[in-house]
């Protein structure tokens, strides 16, 4: 997975690159993911974010869907980040005609543990689906933790940190074939600042995901 950050409007506005590589998940082929995001900040309490992502099968063999995903956040505090948004997806796959709208809310809580830095996130997503006209919806809640440990400090603004995580997906649907388990993510991988306007991030993500036929997802 590799990310880079660039800057548009000095400490203002951000434009994110994410290149999610190795990607795995059960049934399915490996999948790169990459991701187009600008975010400003209006006051120091509220700012907002636009993402595009679209998602390949293969090494960028073939597209297999986008996303188009905005939101606005509000700062409470130093440590606690609370958001609403919106998202929607559509496949690009010929043989299969499938969109989603999503509409989710968010809290990102901050807080140093030890040697670490920890982003927990809570989301819970309302998503509805059109499958060749077929209407259906579920509920999704999804839990997200990373540990950040600062390797190398160049200078104030130019640092090198280890970055851990993952992420948790629980499906509330009545049509589960098993669990309402429904992916777990797991990512590995480095972040590199450069100045506050840049940041690269090489990561590798392991994603395990519960097969569905049918309805169930």
């Amino acid at each position: 997975i590799f990310r880079m950050i660039s800057i548009f409007s000095k400490k203002i506005i951000l434009f994110y690159i994410f290149l999610f590589s190795n990607v795995y998940a059960e049934a399915q082929p490996l999948e790169n993911w990459m991701s187009f995001r600008i975010a400003k900040k209006f006051t120091s309490k509220f700012a907002m974010s636009v993402e595009y992502m679209p998602r390949f099968t293969g090494f960028f063999n073939q597209e297999q869907l986008w996303l188009l995903r905005p939101d606005i956040k509000y700062n409470f505090n130093k440590s606690l980040e609370l958001g609403i948004g919106y998202a929607y997806f559509e496949t690009s796959q010929e043989t299969f005609y499938s969109k989603e709208n999503r509409y989710y809310i968010q809290a990102n809580y901050k807080r140093n543990i030890g040697p670490f830095n920890t982003v927990n996130r809570l989301r819970i997503e309302q998503r509805y689906f059109d499958e060749h006209a077929n209407l259906s919806s579920n509920l999704r809640v999804r839990f997200q933790i990373n540990l950040i440990k600062k390797l190398l400090e160049l200078d104030k603004k130019n640092d090198l940190s280890l970055i851990f995580g993952d992420e948790i997906m629980y499906n509330s649907r009545e049509n589960a074939l098993g669990s309402h388990f429904d992916q777990n993510r797991i990512h590995l991988g480095f972040q590199f600042s450069l100045r506050k306007e840049l940041k690269i991030s090489p990561f590798y993500q392991f994603t395990k995901q519960e097969s569905f036929r049918g309805e169930d997802r």
